[in-house]
This record gives C-alpha cells, sequence and structure tokens, in this order.
C-alpha cells in the first residue's frame, strides 16, 4: 500500500513536483507551480486513449520512424516550469530512458476531450505544448464528435510560434516532421460503441 503524501499548499518546481508526484495514487499536472489533480477516466474516454496510443505505435512501426509512443503518464516539461501529462505522445531521436518520468523532446501531443477537460484542453494546454519548441503537433481528439483538431507549428517569431490549425472527421493525418500518416478513423473504437 502506498503512503499518500498530502498536496503540499507552497509552489514547487517540475524537479519538485516530479519526485512529488511518485509518491501519489492518484495523477497530477503541475501548473503555475501548483499540484492540480486529473479526473479519471471514464470507459470511453480510457478506450479512446488505447486507439490513440495503437494509432500513433503503428505508424510507427509502418514507416520505421526512430521514435517512442508514449500513453498517459509520462510528463512534459514547459519552459514556464509546468509539467503536462498528455494522453499520449511521441519522441523521436532521442535515447530511451526506462526510468525517465519526463519527455526531453516531445514531437507529438494528444488530449482526448472530456467534459470536464475540453476548456483547459483547448486553452490553457494549447498555450503549454506550443512553448515547447520540439512539439510540431498538437491533437485534440474529441471522442463525442469523432473528430480531431490538428494543430501543427508552422514556423516561429519573436512574438513566438505559428500555428495552423485543421479540423478532421476522415481521411488521413500527415504528422510531419515526424513523417507519420495514419487515419482519423484508426482513432476511435467504432466497434466498440456497437458492442460488439
Amino acid at each position: 500500500m502506498t503512503t499518500t503524501v498530502p498536496r503540499p499548499t507552497a509552489t514547487m518546481s517540475a524537479d519538485e513536483f516530479l519526485v512529488w508526484a511518485e509518491t501519489q495514487d492518484d495523477d497530477y499536472e503541475l501548473v503555475d507551480g501548483r499540484a492540480v489533480a486529473m479526473s479519471r477516466d471514464r470507459k470511453g474516454h480510457n478506450v479512446t486513449k488505447g486507439f490513440v496510443f495503437s494509432a500513433l505505435a503503428a505508424a510507427i512501426k509502418r514507416d520505421k520512424h526512430p521514435c517512442t509512443p508514449y500513453s498517459d503518464g509520462i510528463g512534459v516539461k514547459t519552459p514556464a516550469d509546468a509539467v503536462r501529462r498528455p494522453d499520449a505522445s511521441v519522441e523521436c531521436g532521442e535515447p530511451f530512458d526506462p526510468a525517465g518520468l519526463f519527455l526531453a523532446k516531445p514531437v507529438i501531443v494528444v488530449e482526448v476531450v472530456s467534459p470536464s477537460s475540453e476548456r483547459d484542453d483547448t486553452i490553457a494546454k494549447f498555450a503549454d505544448y506550443f512553448s515547447i519548441p520540439s512539439i510540431a503537433h498538437y491533437l485534440i481528439v474529441l471522442p463525442d464528435r469523432r473528430m480531431v483538431i490538428h494543430h501543427a507549428r508552422s514556423g516561429a517569431s519573436a512574438d513566438g510560434p505559428t500555428v495552423l490549425s485543421a479540423i478532421r472527421q476522415t481521411g488521413e493525418l500527415r504528422l510531419d516532421p515526424p513523417g507519420l500518416v495514419l487515419a482519423v478513423e484508426e482513432l476511435f473504437a467504432s466497434e466498440l460503441e456497437a458492442g460488439t
């Protein structure tokens, strides 16, 4: 049985947070120096996260990219010292550290929207993720609408990154870099929804 250490009342750095978070039974993110509890998955949300991870892993394997897919729980640190935990992510060209708690250079991050997370996923996390220079793609997956919002970095200026957005319900998602291609339909579990 794990002993749960109470949530600190003082602010923490990302490194302090990662040490503290390892002692917790629940999942947290670090936002503005404070630990924020993540909500529990519902079945549909959890299944969609699994399909997203599987689709990314299959695309990496199929196209033989030197990338590693990750499911939820792996931290992503922002330059402002926040720690986010995307529902899925991909890192490319980095040595694999089996004991690592966060990604050094994530390229793709994915959030599967739930009713309680939609505002945070579409506004605050959008800004946090694109503050990380290595992130080229942020996918927001909306299971209820069977829709993906694909935000892709297209450049940068002194004012910040330039991001292009596309909304997809069918067809291909091209994630370049690193050069992955996957079908939008792969991200959703229609056969499970039908009860088969």
